[in-house]
């Protein structure tokens, strides 16, 4: 699988409990966006707006920053720096509050 298998080699070093080196990362990341990239070029699928971003490739890549600090060493419109690097602010939940008794 193009898409599927390179994504979960890449959840696997960042999971790992070892830890992960970035040459390691990076390499593993580089393979799932090629993946990416060649499933979503596909003729039927070119102009689905489902592929234009890769987001558990991205999600890995912000998870991956707050964790190691690591960036990806290439550049790429699926999983764009500005994304995975920008601080995001704490959630609120005081929407909840109007359940408290």
């Amino acid at each position: 699988n193009l898409v599927d298998l390179p994504t979960i080699n890449v959840m696997t070093k960042v999971l790992n409990k070892s830890g992960c080196g970035e040459a390691e990362y990076q390499q593993a990341m580089y393979e799932a966006v090629k993946g990416h990239h060649k499933y979503w070029s596909q003729k039927k699928l070119k102009e689905e707006r489902v592929g234009y971003f890769a987001m558990p490739l991205l999600a890995l890549a912000k998870l991956t920053y707050q964790k190691y600090g690591f960036r990806l060493g290439f550049e790429t419109d699926y999983v764009p720096e500005a994304f995975y690097t920008r601080n995001m602010p704490e959630p609120s939940y005081s929407f909840l509050d109007i359940y408290k008794s």
